[in-house]
């Protein structure tokens, strides 16, 4: 990746949370001074993985993999030796997938299906099944695994095309979630994710539009046209934010509040990065298919 590419994400990410961090502390706002607090260290994180190129990035999905694996198997109170040694093994076995294999759209593309079908079975299994042991191997089979895969396959088309997924989803959530806490009044999913609200979609969607705009200029790593951009916008708009709510649905019938306390103000590794692996399937295909 050119470098000054990723500094240029780099700052964008620095002003934009550093603006947030401001009006947090000025506001007194805990909640939201622990969110911001945390993104502007995992800026930091992931800027030092994209310092390495494709390895750091397949160091860093990877153990997004591994740490997401641990947090759900907890879930599943499997005890935590089992669940080092899933998420261990989960970790050597995704870095260790040939690169060629990581370039094959059409090997790459099959994992969709299984990613399709676990957002299903999650959606529509009722609590009492989902919540036996099958299912924990269902969800990273068939969903974190080949959601992960997609994510490292986005760098070995492009290194680049790693940054659109981070903009444009931090954009979204960051908006929808400052829009909702602002002016949300209307609740949309109050069984689901009672937080979310009307107001915070449509307000949230402006993030998207930012986004692509920077994506287009000072973060220049999509060459799309207009229609390109609105099915992006759309794309993003609806499986960006399925992805929170799918996994919200997932946390309700595991009766957990948040998969993990690792990221304060977010709470685990997957409250934080459901919607990035969500959206990775779409975004791959889009780029494999030369649209990004």
């Amino acid at each position: 990746m050119d470098v000054h590419i990723l500094l240029h994400f780099y700052f964008v990410g620095l002003f934009f949370y550093g603006l947030f961090l401001v009006i947090a502390i000025a506001k007194q706002k805990q909640e939201l001074i622990h969110r911001t607090a945390t993104l502007l260290l995992l800026l930091h994180v992931v800027c030092l993985a994209l310092s390495q190129g494709a390895v750091g990035w397949r160091i860093w999905v990877c153990s997004l993999l591994a740490l997401g694996s641990y947090e759900l198997s907890q879930q599943y109170q499997i005890g935590v030796a089992k669940s080092v040694v899933i998420s261990v093994g989960l970790f050597c076995a995704a870095f260790c997938v040939q690169p060629s294999l990581l370039q094959n759209p059409t090997w790459l593309e099959v994992m969709i299906l299984p990613a399709s079908i676990s957002t299903i079975v999650i959606a529509v299994v009722p609590k009492a099944i989902l919540q036996k042991t099958p299912y924990l191997v269902a969800v990273i089979g068939f969903f974190l695994i080949p959601c992960a895969l997609l994510l490292m396959g986005l760098a070995n088309l492009d290194l680049g095309f790693v940054l659109t997924p981070l903009v444009l989803i931090q954009f979204n959530d960051s908006f929808s979630y400052l829009s909702g806490k602002g002016f949300g009044k209307t609740q949309l999913f109050p069984n689901i994710s009672p937080n979310k609200t009307l107001e915070g979609y449509v307000l949230g969607s402006s993030g998207i539009i930012l986004a692509l705009v920077l994506l287009h200029t000072y973060i220049p790593v999509i060459h799309t046209n207009l229609s390109q951009d609105i099915a992006l916008f759309v794309g993003v708009f609806i499986l960006g934010n399925a992805g929170d709510l799918i996994f919200s649905c997932l946390k309700r019938k595991l009766d957990t509040k948040d998969f993990g306390k690792l990221l304060p103000g977010h709470g685990g590794v997957l409250d934080r990065f459901d919607s990035i692996l969500f959206i990775a399937p779409f975004l791959y295909c889009m780029a494999s298919h030369r649209l990004l």
